[in-house]
């Protein structure tokens, strides 16, 4: 399955977040609209460092161990590998634009994880709702390993679920 550039918003209803995505050479900017309380869970970038500019509201941000709330003007980057979250502190829309150096296919993942959200298939902890839920969520992480890590379930429960729940085509 591939996934054209995208032109319009993707919604998150679930995490509250509307993204507007933008290639840039080889990273990825991310415009990035999150509703009051929305926000994501724990995840990290494998193979790409991720570069914050708040320009409106106030977002909290756990880095690693490090907690700080940042609003208009402030700036983080998180390196590859590492946990981070964000969450929507205020109670009016938060703005920032992330960049994702380098993107790698991460348009996709978007997408699909936004369609789940949509089709109510996780709770806001990021867990899935069902068997099917569980099933392409599992395809999802396995799909996009080198984009995006979760960590809830943990990454060896999710191991664990992936090599029971996806079924790799083998090379010709």
């Amino acid at each position: 399955m591939s996934f054209p550039t995208v032109d319009g918003e993707i919604y998150d209803p679930v995490q509250r977040y509307h993204v507007t995505l933008r290639p840039e050479g080889e990273n990825l900017i991310v415009d990035t609209r999150v509703e009051p309380g929305g926000g994501v869970p724990t995840h990290a970038h494998p193979k790409s460092e991720e570069h914050f500019s708040v320009q409106e509201g106030q977002v909290g941000f756990r880095v690693g161990k490090r907690k700080l709330v940042m609003g208009p003007g402030d700036e983080i980057v998180v390196p590859a590998g590492t946990k981070h979250s964000f969450r929507n502190k205020g109670n009016t829309e938060a703005q920032f634009r992330a960049e994702l150096r380098p993107g790698l296919n991460a348009v996709g993942f978007f997408e699909e994880t936004a369609a789940m959200a949509r089709e109510g298939m996780i709770t806001r902890g990021g867990l899935p709702t069902s068997f099917r839920a569980l099933k392409r969520g599992a395809e999802i992480l396995d799909r996009y390993r080198d984009v995006a890590v979760v960590y809830n379930p943990p990454p060896f429960v999710q191991r664990i679920l992936i090599s029971l729940l996806v079924r790799r085509r083998e090379a010709p």
